[in-house]
């Protein structure tokens, strides 16, 4: 025990002797939260989600390109949580809630009992899994395992959850469980998922520095933590290393043209908890765009959460975002037309043969 607490004491001081080459003197006042309307010359600081936010899950649309994101928020009457999912544009914009299931690579929104084409489609109804075997397959193993074998090779996506088997095909999909006695102990390495056939969401890379490492290692070119200053402090009657503070970390973001934001985040010593993504290009990305997700504090309200967007001040005159918006005014006029088309069917469906 003594030497593991040796070896922590001797990595905070390490940790702490990494910083202080980085601190210098600067004017506080000249950084602000992210959720303070922090601005420059070119660019400025949009809140995509409020503070009270927690971000837990970000994947782009590589087909649609959009973000999508679910998190939670919290109603401070009463703490209880609330879930959300959201597709954003490229340039923070919210566009659309959708059902919070659990997200497949294909972009399916999957649940054990139905599941939803929100994020392909726009298509808001909910499906139920067929059951493709009949009753002589369901009990004959022989019979089964054909059918099986037939789903399985067939289909373009393969989920597990459970003893079921989900099956994509056609988009459509099918359950089938794999309950029966006579199944191998090996069936599901016999068979395992096909999740790498379509993949169409897209899990971004944090570009957030890693602190723990010495500055002259660490990757500065889109931030820099410039100083940080502790202003609580508790100490451990176990030992220095168990002690804790938090305080004022200030950051620099460097964009393009020149233009530097100046940030300030309120955090334990051991780690901002903030997440840092640039889209990449390939990927209908820009480098003057960058997305911020900021992890909240139930000790320290001052720790806040949110997910922000660093754009271009003029970034609706760009060609890029003009682009983007004819695209979904398109899209939104197919979807009505399709409505409408829909409606007009369901009313003959009703009307007396003649």
């Amino acid at each position: 025990m003594k030497n593991h607490l040796m070896i922590l004491s001797i990595f905070l001081i390490l940790l702490s002797c990494n910083m202080k080459p980085q601190e210098k003197e600067i004017n506080v006042k000249e950084y602000l939260e992210l959720d303070k309307n922090l601005k420059s010359e070119l660019y400025e600081v949009g809140i995509i989600l409020q503070n009270n936010f927690i971000i837990s899950e970000l994947l782009l649309d590589k087909n649609e390109k959009k973000i999508n994101i679910f998190g939670k928020s919290y109603a401070s009457e009463n703490d209880e949580s609330i879930n959300h999912r959201y597709k954003i544009s490229l340039f923070g914009e919210l566009y659309d809630q959708g059902p919070v299931y659990t997200i497949l690579k294909d972009g399916t929104l999957w649940y054990t009992n139905e599941y939803n084409n929100w994020i392909i489609n726009g298509d808001t109804a909910s499906y139920k899994y067929k059951d493709p075997l009949n009753s002589a397959e369901k009990t004959d193993f022989n019979k089964w395992i054909k059918k099986f074998k037939s789903l399985y090779e067939e289909a373009s996506y393969v989920y597990l959850f459970s003893s079921d088997y989900f099956f994509k095909i056609n988009n459509e999909w099918f359950i089938v469980a794999d309950t029966l006695k006579e199944s191998p102990m090996d069936f599901r390495k016999q068979y395992p998922a096909k999740e790498d056939q379509d993949v169409r969401m897209v899990k971004l890379k944090d570009q957030f520095p890693d602190l723990y490492v010495s500055p002259a290692d660490r990757d500065t070119s889109l931030i820099k933590q410039i100083k940080y200053t502790s202003t609580f402090f508790e100490k451990s009657d176990r030992g220095d290393a168990f002690n804790y503070s938090a305080g004022w970390w200030y950051f620099d973001i460097y964009m393009p043209g020149g233009d530097t934001l100046k940030i300030k985040r309120f955090a334990s010593f051991r780690d901002p908890e903030m997440k840092l993504y640039k889209i990449p290009k390939e990927l209908g990305g820009r480098e003057d765009v960058l997305f911020i997700i900021q992890e909240p504090n139930e000790i320290h309200p001052e720790q806040v959460g949110g997910m922000y967007v660093i754009r271009p001040k003029n970034y609706k005159e760009t060609p890029q975002y003009k682009e983007q918006e004819a695209k979904e005014l398109e899209k939104e006029k197919k979807q009505k037309q399709k409505e409408s088309q829909e409606a007009v069917r369901k009313r003959r469906n009703f009307l007396p043969e003649e």
